[in-house]
């Protein structure tokens, strides 16, 4: 995959776990909070502003990890000699490259979860009310 596209395929991927998990938060909200606290059902897109409002308001810790991570390299920058700056540049491109496996891992994992937390209330829903 060329280097241009990576970012733009994680943003991608990224868009659609969150859509997906707006979906399993409405199924969620609409089989358990409904009946136990006797309120309508939510609509899918209802619910999709709901998450992004709560996004806003409690920001992922992945933002003040990306802050340190971009601090630490900025004074990595300035503690390098220039006769080694070469060298460290190619290191940390092989750990850039990794990143995005990484970044593709961690989204998968959250789909994972998702689908996980998605599959248990299904079967409480459907098998024990």
């Amino acid at each position: 995959m060329k280097e241009a596209f990576k970012p733009a395929w994680t943003y991608a991927l990224a868009m659609a776990v969150g859509f997906y998990k707006a979906f399993v938060m409405q199924s969620l909200w609409n089989w358990f909070a409904v009946p136990a606290f006797h309120l309508e059902p939510i609509s899918y897109w209802l619910m999709y502003g709901l998450y992004i409002l709560f996004t806003l308001i409690y920001p992922s810790e992945e933002n003040s990890e990306n802050q340190r991570w971009d601090r630490l390299f900025k004074t990595l920058a300035l503690c390098v000699p220039e006769s080694q700056q070469d060298a460290v540049s190619e290191l940390l491109q092989t750990q850039i490259d990794n990143a995005w496996f990484e970044m593709g891992m961690m989204v998968f994992g959250k789909f994972f979860s998702i689908t996980t937390c998605l599959m248990i209330g299904w079967a409480i829903h459907t098998f024990l009310i």
